[in-house]
């Protein structure tokens, strides 16, 4: 009998320590994703990308937008102990036709965000470059 409760334990513990190597492998993933840079060349470029990252906030905030222009997408919030976060966007001209997307965001809730600003920022990497996130973070 006490044979068979530790034979449980270890495959409990090799199941779990895969399940942890996954969710660091997608952390890592996350990471690297949202630490490009995200740079448009050139108007129509620009233009595409900026658009995209309107519809992005729209449909991933669930708050209102309060500024969307040029080069400034900011939602309302974030509400007081609220776990959904609020972005702000910005457009910074490089020089030479090109421009640095950048994201930010957060909630006010002393255990975090949900989806984390980190999942949030690679999910935004992704659609700004025209992929689809689950084609490089397992879910």
């Amino acid at each position: 009998m006490f044979g068979k409760w530790i034979a449980g334990l270890a495959a409990l513990s090799a199941i779990g320590g895969c399940a942890g190597q996954a969710a660091q492998e997608r952390y890592a993933a996350q990471v690297e994703i949202a630490n490009r840079p995200i740079i448009c060349d050139g108007q129509e470029q620009c233009e595409i990308m900026w658009s995209r990252a309107i519809q992005w906030v729209k449909n991933n905030c669930a708050y209102r937008f309060q500024t969307v222009s040029d080069d400034l997408i900011q939602t309302a919030g974030p509400n007081p102990y609220s776990i959904e976060p609020a972005f702000v966007v910005n457009k910074l001209a490089l020089g030479g036709g090109k421009y640095q997307i950048e994201f930010d965001g957060g909630c006010d809730n002393m255990f975090g965000c949900s989806p984390t600003i980190l999942e949030a920022k690679s999910k935004f990497v992704m659609y700004l470059m025209g992929a689809h996130p689950n084609d490089a973070i397992a879910q």
